[in-house]
């Protein structure tokens, strides 16, 4: 998350420019460890066991509001995580 590539990639993304592939992969991983970050956060609010620590909506909203994540999730995150989190998600996203 503190690569120091992403703030070029993203730039590259929001201009609507290419990724070559090294940057393509980046950016999925950089996704992949945003959602891990929020579906573990989710988790403990589900168990009950992040008492003030739990999921801002602000750290979701961020998430969805990014194209490229919301594609990654699309593409990828509601075929690895649970159903009641895909829900969950699915349930803050902005109509496309």
């Amino acid at each position: 998350r503190e690569s120091s590539y992403i703030t070029a990639i993203f730039t590259k993304v929001r201009s609507n420019q290419p990724l070559d592939e090294e940057e393509s992969i980046r950016l999925s991983l950089h996704h992949s460890a945003n959602w891990g970050l929020i579906y573990a956060e989710w988790v403990q609010k589900e168990l009950g066991s992040a008492g003030e620590f739990q999921v801002k909506d602000h750290v979701l909203d961020l998430a969805i509001g990014e194209t490229s994540s919301r594609v990654w999730w699309e593409d990828t995150g509601t075929h690895v995580y649970p159903d009641k989190f895909v829900a969950y998600v699915n349930g803050k996203l902005p109509p496309n």
